[in-house]
């Protein structure tokens, strides 16, 4: 671990210094004593362990392809999308209120056998949540809420990839707060759609977000002035899920920012948030939205993940070998994400809580 991340983007031969220690990093990975169930018990618990002390702790998921399509004859790789040999990496992170890392809380890499389903449109909806795809979202909250000491409020954040009935529902059954985007604009048990009832709920107030910036389409960070509403809504289970055990209703608070004036080359920001926590004026809105801009952090991960750890360069020859490199790599870049965050975050930090 020392040789990878004082060289995170070498190969472990030109880490380690030398064949003699390359082989033996080499020997530990075929060993099957080396499980990656239990690697991955003990980065959680040096995760939780870093949180001691705190009130609240965000858990933020999201998954991001890592591309082996140059890797024909691993052992076990399928693909991550169609016609591209790879694995799915599906993370939680677990972040301070202002989104510094303290380690990984969760990882499940999966690769698919068939590049494409068969299965139409149609039969992928009526399937349960657990043969899915997605019940990863609904599987690592229930894994890492039940890491959590009972003195620190664990609120999950994720994208919109996990605004599905099932969710809500899970999170109501084991009381675990949320933050999630909308992108469903679901009629409500008073008939409304949720925007409708945003609309009549009317602006609440303004504040100011600041934005990260958006290298996929080249827009810098801005803080930007926002228009801000809420509302509770009551939510009916979905007439396609059939499932007994899923509640007949689920009740939350739903959160809109609008951008108020946009610079000219960027389309106005409107976001709708979904949450279980307790929303009574503008203000707790406001704590709803600037956790949620928190979410950011994980796509900072990944980008350290790709470029400055170059996981998609390992050269494992089977599946289970890249799948172990990539949560050895992902505590790296944790690592690095938070020291390069206190730095800018917190000027008078003491370099020896890195070195």
């Amino acid at each position: 671990m020392e040789d990878l991340t004082n060289n995170s983007q070498k190969a472990i031969l030109s880490a380690s210094g030398g064949r003699s220690n390359a082989k033996g990093g080499y020997r530990l990975l075929a060993n099957k004593k080396f499980r990656l169930d239990k690697i991955q018990q003990g980065v959680a618990a040096k995760t939780v362990e870093a949180m001691e002390g705190e009130s609240v702790v965000l858990l933020v998921q999201d998954t991001t392809d890592a591309n082996y399509n140059t890797h024909k004859k691993t052992a076990g790789l399928g693909y991550s999308s169609e016609n591209v040999l790879g694995v799915k990496v599906h993370t939680c992170l677990a972040l301070s209120e202002i989104g510094v890392p303290f380690g990984v809380m969760a990882q499940s890499c999966f690769t698919r056998e068939n590049p494409k389903s068969e299965l139409t449109a149609s039969e992928k909806s009526k399937r349960p949540i657990e043969e899915k795809e997605s019940f990863r979202w609904l599987d690592t909250m229930r894994e890492t809420t039940a890491l959590i000491p009972k003195n620190i409020t664990a609120i999950t954040l994720c994208d919109r990839e996990c605004d599905f009935y099932e969710f809500y529902n899970e999170a109501e059954y084991i009381e675990e707060e949320f933050v999630i985007r909308i992108v469903n604009n679901r009629v409500t048990e008073s008939g409304e759609k949720v925007r409708a009832v945003l609309d009549k709920a009317g602006v609440s107030g303004t504040v100011e977000v600041n934005i990260p910036r958006d290298n996929r389409r080249n827009i810098k960070a801005r803080t930007a002035e926002m228009e801000i509403s809420f509302a509770q809504v009551t939510l009916p289970k979905p007439i396609i899920r059939k499932e007994e055990h899923l509640a007949d209703s689920v009740t939350m608070n739903v959160v809109r920012i609008v951008e108020k004036n946009p610079p000219a080359n960027c389309e106005p920001i409107e976001w709708f948030l979904a949450t279980n926590l307790p929303i009574n004026s503008a203000e707790d809105a406001f704590k709803i939205v600037q956790y949620y801009v928190q979410r950011w952090k994980i796509e900072r991960f990944h980008y350290v993940l790709k470029n400055g750890c170059s996981i998609e360069k390992i050269q494992q020859r089977t599946y289970s070998g890249i799948v172990k490199m990539i949560l050895i790599y992902s505590t790296i870049a944790a690592y690095i994400l938070a020291m390069t965050l206190t730095a800018q975050n917190s000027t008078e930090a003491m370099c020896d809580s890195f070195f």
